[in-house]
């Protein structure tokens, strides 16, 4: 039976965390196939028993290189996610702001749902968003996520 890591899930969040690709990678995907999944693992200390847990996490890139609405990025932990950020065309409460709002937000883990089903609005144009793979510096770089160390777009972190 796989061992479940949900109780480590802010842990994970807050994490440093390494996959085995590159800027140039996930900008290929997006462009050939709209899609890119990646396994990993990030080492955690577990509260509980003080011990490091090693947790594998998967992330997922998905969308139309050309319609930035559609770009999404996803943090998963047995095939949950846990993280990650989207575009919204209905109205949705915002979970940490309050009211309502549409658009970009980011994904906020609710322990009592065991999922990211929580979501609050988020700025991506706080910077200049000008094509997917900015949307991918700027939403991996949020969810603590660095690249192959080979990777010139590391550099940025």
């Amino acid at each position: 039976m796989a061992k479940e890591y949900f109780h480590l899930v802010e842990a994970v969040r807050l994490a440093d965390k390494w996959f085995d690709v590159s800027i140039q990678e996930i900008v290929r995907q997006f462009h050939a196939v709209g899609k890119l999944e990646v396994h990993g693992d990030v080492d955690v200390i577990d509260p509980n028993s003080g011990s490091v847990e090693t947790v594998p996490v998967r992330l997922k890139a998905s969308g139309n290189a050309e319609y930035s609405i559609s770009w999404d990025l996803a943090l998963l932990l047995h095939n949950v996610r846990i993280d990650g950020f989207g575009w919204e065309g209905m109205p949705f409460p915002d979970i940490l702001k309050g009211g309502e709002c549409k658009g970009w937000h980011r994904h906020i883990w609710n322990p009592a749902t065991g999922n990211a089903d929580g979501k609050t609005c988020v700025d991506i144009y706080e910077v200049p968003l000008l094509s997917v793979e900015d949307f991918a510096i700027w939403g991996l770089r949020a969810m603590n996520v660095g690249f192959n160390r080979k990777d010139e777009s590391a550099r940025l972190f």
